[in-house]
């Protein structure tokens, strides 16, 4: 099985010299009469506006359960020291 016609690998590399002198004195740089914008994109810029609002409504999720966790948690009174016994006698 062949991967393609004979001339594919020649033409090829015909192609890709041919772009790089193209390239070397801007024949690509064309825009053909599109609107070009400086700065960053607009769409990704509100999608990091979005992410950012969404990653500070997590952090303030995060923080109401952690509240909630402390405030549910039981509180058991300390446990007396093992050396120290209120009545008397010794341990039995």
């Amino acid at each position: 099985m062949s991967d393609g016609p004979g001339y594919t690998a020649s033409a090829t590399r015909f192609q890709e010299l041919s772009f790089k002198r193209m390239i070397d004195h801007g024949g690509l740089d064309i825009n053909h009469g599109r609107k070009t914008i400086l700065g960053p994109e607009p769409a990704s810029q509100r999608k990091k506006e979005q992410l950012d609002e969404s990653l500070e409504t997590a952090h303030e999720r995060v923080d109401q359960k952690e509240e909630a966790v402390r405030a549910n948690r039981p509180r058991w009174p300390s446990p007396r020291p093992r050396g120290m016994q209120t009545s008397g006698t010794a341990p039995g």
